[in-house]
């Protein structure tokens, strides 16, 4: 006498998954600013808080990542562009959560890059934002980051506590997401998301790819004329912001008058 069959377990139809709810998880970036408790050390800009436990799928590698994705970055500036042109250039790369370095994201010239405009237009394609202008921006709060012409001394600005747990946070979703950084300027080359930021990240093992306004990407080879070599081991000058970007002046010490 046979035995019978075994009975296999029911499985759900493919209907069934697409008409399941998305995970839960994808929306944590969409929620508006001071949705979740800001924790201890975390910046505040006008209600706008760094989102430390935002978390959503990689959707794959981004373009022009032939290694591991975890070791590249993107940095974007978007200047004048339309929200639309900006968010075909952040598609192009496949980028998947925007990190804005900007220390007060806003945007008096186009106000559509102003910091809630520009979350609420980056959730509709499913693109993360996550604000560490406080701890990574170009304008650091503190006048001893200041020289008497008013340009901020990148090196005390990199040894700082706050910029070191920025750069941390950063890191941690450069390995689990394909990341743009972004600030105003679309050219690179002056802009602190790369004399700043950039260099931080590279000292740690991390490829950076320029988005120019074009839909073009450089490499830091291709930034400064060919030249294979990011940062200098031995530099002519202290590293600082090109201009000047403080609103009032530290005044010189008595060893700088």
């Amino acid at each position: 006498m046979s035995s019978p069959e075994p009975t296999l377990p029911h499985l759900p139809s493919r209907r069934h998954f697409a008409d399941a709810p998305p995970p839960a998880a994808r929306k944590v970036y969409n929620l508006l600013p001071g949705a979740l408790e800001r924790r201890s050390g975390e910046s505040e800009v006008s209600g706008l808080f760094s989102l430390s436990s935002a978390r959503f799928p990689r959707k794959g590698p981004a373009i022009g990542d032939v290694g591991a994705a975890e070791n590249l970055v993107f940095t974007v500036g978007h200047s004048n562009h339309s929200a639309e042109k900006f968010i075909r250039l952040l598609k192009g790369c496949g980028i998947e959560v925007v990190v804005d370095t900007r220390s007060r994201p806003y945007s008096a010239y186009a106000p559509h890059f102003d910091a809630r405009a520009l979350e609420a237009a980056l959730s509709r394609d499913d693109i993360g934002y996550l604000f560490l202008g406080g701890e990574l921006g170009g304008r650091p709060e503190g006048e001893h980051f200041y020289d008497a012409k008013g340009r901020v001394d990148y090196a005390l600005v990199g040894r700082s506590r706050p910029f070191l747990d920025g750069i941390s946070r950063l890191e941690r979703e450069i390995r689990t997401h394909t990341v743009a950084l972004l600030c105003s300027e679309e050219d690179p080359a002056l802009c602190h998301r790369r004399l700043l930021v950039g260099r931080a990240l590279e000292e740690r093992g991390i490829t950076l790819r320029h988005v120019r306004g074009d839909g073009s990407i450089q490499t830091e080879g291709e930034m400064d004329g060919g030249q294979p070599v990011l940062f200098p081991e031995t530099e002519a000058s202290p590293r600082k912001s090109i201009r000047s970007v403080s609103r009032r002046r530290r005044r010189p010490s008595s060893s700088e008058r």
